[in-house]
């Protein structure tokens, strides 16, 4: 096929399928075992190729056309490997978020996936036609559009009276935006991402924010580093310390669950190995409290084993326990805190606890290598976001780019393009000596 014409047919199939055919909806949820050949060593074996809604449907990753029955697999090099994952973002229809995202997705082409052609899936909770065509248009991604669960937003007696606005204020549906929108997303990002179908048939997802940017290329591909290492489970950039106003409430409700599931705080916060002592410290006049140092992961990058997060685990264990007290409606509590903590609860509970419910796995080459403990790790990867830059190279350092470099006119002028460029002053001194 042409290649033009092979973008032109991608983008078609990349637009949201209104007004499906009758029985199409039956026809997908009855067809997971026609795929199971497909997913048995990639992802996805037994699970539909796709889902309909009232007045639309989608396909999953990698399957297209009007029955969801086209294998989109991309080049040889995507066809070629034995594992199944994606780049996913979240958006809104607001035009400066679809402006960030954009850029976003131009620079995640010529920096990383022009070489690597992995899926791009777009969640959202509603876009225009004209929106998707821009978005499918911005760069030759194989890119897939998920509409965000109906539960995305919860009833209004679940929010605090402040947020219980007019339906018809645009202002309470930005996910971007302090609002019940931005609770929401943080809810999503935090548990129900990992329970809905397309991610579930996963083996990878790398998450990043709309104005998240990579300032040079990429040394090595991320998915593959974690795919070699099999005790690898989360992947982040950076920790960061996160505000109160966010957090209200946040530590004394794991406390109560690290209570009920058998956590020892006390020897986590001795103990220099397991990844939850990064998040705990000793309030001054004591020598023994353990207490939330407000560190938590940032979720604008991060890589995640899908495994380690879907219903069922640990993870999603701790989720479930605090989305019953409904505090990310009432206390705004944050996906970055949820996943750092909640991941670091895990990983003490299947290293520390029992170790019945799988908390070794096999070393990568089967069980022959004997177990190995599953663990979180900072990607040394060059990223930059908002004020953060890092180009992980010492003869490189990070510079602020114009708005223009952007290339969209709605560009927050706030926001910064970074690049990573020849630091002439280490040159000058490696050149000295």
């Amino acid at each position: 096929v042409h290649p033009a014409l092979a973008l032109r047919r991608r983008v078609q199939w990349s637009l949201e399928m209104e007004d499906p055919l009758p029985g199409l909806g039956y026809h997908l949820a009855r067809s997971g075992a026609a795929v199971a050949d497909f997913g048995a060593d990639v992802g996805g074996a037994g699970t539909p190729p796709g889902m309909c809604y009232e007045d639309a449907c989608e396909c999953f990753a990698p399957f297209r056309g009007p029955r969801c029955d086209v294998e989109d697999g991309g080049g040889a090099m995507a066809r070629s490997r034995l594992y199944s994952a994606a780049v996913h973002y979240i958006v809104n229809d607001e035009d400066v978020h679809v402006a960030e995202l954009l850029y976003g997705l131009r620079n995640l082409w010529r920096r990383f996936n022009s070489r690597f052609d992995y899926p791009v899936l777009i969640f959202h909770d509603g876009l225009s036609s004209e929106t998707r065509m821009q978005i499918t248009q911005a760069a030759p991604h194989r890119i897939w559009f998920h509409r965000l669960p109906d539960d995305f937003l919860p009833a209004a007696s679940l929010l605090p009276p402040d947020l219980r606005a007019d339906e018809d204020e645009e202002s309470e549906s930005s996910h971007h935006s302090f609002s019940a929108g931005y609770r929401a997303q943080s809810r999503f990002r935090s548990g129900p991402l990992f329970a809905h179908v397309a991610i579930r048939r996963l083996d990878y997802i790398w998450g990043l924010d709309g104005d998240s940017m990579l300032p040079r290329d990429l040394d090595e591909d991320p998915f593959d580093v974690m795919h070699r290492n099999s005790s690898l489970v989360l992947g982040y950039r950076y920790l960061t310390v996160t505000s109160a106003t966010s957090s209200k409430n946040f530590w004394e409700t794991t406390l109560l669950y690290s209570g009920l599931a058998g956590i020892d705080l006390v020897a986590a916060g001795r103990s220099k190995g397991p990844f939850l002592r990064k998040f705990l410290m000793v309030p001054q006049g004591w020598t023994e409290a353990p207490s939330w140092n407000n560190k938590v992961v940032m979720t604008d990058c991060e890589l995640l084993r899908v495994s380690f997060f879907v219903p069922g685990t640990e993870y999603y264990r701790y989720f479930e326990f605090l989305d019953a007290l409904q505090g990310f409606w009432l206390y705004r509590w944050g996906d970055h805190a949820v996943r750092g903590v909640g991941t670091a609860v895990a990983l003490w509970l299947l290293q520390e606890g029992s170790t019945l419910e799988g908390g070794t796995v096999p070393a990568e080459g089967g069980a022959l290598g004997g177990p190995v403990k599953q663990a979180a790790y900072e990607m040394k990867i060059p990223y930059a976001h908002q004020g953060s830059c890092f180009c992980e190279d010492n003869r490189l350092i990070c510079v602020s780019q114009g708005k223009e470099a952007s290339g969209e006119p709605l560009w927050p002028v706030k926001k910064k393009i970074w690049e990573c460029e020849v630091n002439r002053t280490a040159a000058a001194l490696e050149s000295a000596t």
